[in-house]
């Protein structure tokens, strides 16, 4: 999964291009629901351990990574060219069921509804 800096770098690089339109993007914002509570509850050693598995859920889920980044915090952002908005909207669907589903490590259990 990439950082925050390669996706400025990346969207910076797609929307100067003056041959690609951004209407042939798809831009999500995937937010972790109550990761401060993790932190807070668990500290922040736990509150990494839940940010790698969910990384690697994303990974797994999404077969390869090179549209996938961490934007800050529990926020991950997912850029793809090749989905309408429909398709995005079930195949993010499918992820956060597939989050949902997910026993996160030590005492955090499952964290998205």
């Amino acid at each position: 999964m990439k950082n925050r800096r390669s996706f400025d770098l990346e969207y910076s690089r797609i929307f100067k291009n003056p041959n690609i339109s951004a209407s042939d993007y798809i831009l999500s914002v995937v937010d972790m629901d109550f990761f401060k509570d993790v932190n807070d509850n668990f500290g922040h050693i736990i509150g990494d351990e839940t940010l790698i598995a969910i990384s690697n859920i994303m990974k797994s889920f999404f077969e390869k990574d090179e549209f996938l980044y961490r934007f800050s915090g529990e926020e991950f952002i997912v850029l793809r060219h090749d989905l309408n908005m429909l398709e995005a909207i079930t195949l993010l669907g499918k992820l956060r069921l597939e989050v949902a589903n997910f026993h996160f490590p030590q005492q955090v259990g499952n964290k998205t509804d």
